[in-house]
């Protein structure tokens, strides 16, 4: 599947979050552990919350925007209002 093809759907906007906090979880994670903070396995493990959370976060996020008829700010405060709970649940 094309990477411009992904933000037609609801389903590929989550992917395209999900690709997005995954990579950034993997270049925090990798830093962490060449200083020896974290092993392989906290790693992979954060790297994968850290997808979800996001991907999850966008679809909720723009979803709710295209219910309500918002805009970028309501996908951004419904996005970040998800991530905040879903990191709170997994404490």
């Amino acid at each position: 599947m094309a990477l411009h093809f992904l933000a037609y759907s609801l389903r590929g906007l989550g992917m395209l979050g999900a690709l997005a906090g995954g990579s950034a979880a993997a270049a925090k994670n990798y830093r962490a552990y060449k200083h020896g903070s974290v092993t392989v396995n906290e790693a992979v493990f954060d790297v994968g919350k850290e997808a979800i959370g996001t991907g999850a976060a966008t679809a909720i996020g723009v979803m709710t925007a295209g219910m309500l008829g918002g805009a970028l700010l309501t996908t951004a405060l419904v996005a970040t209002g998800f991530k905040y709970l879903y990191d709170q649940v997994l404490e």
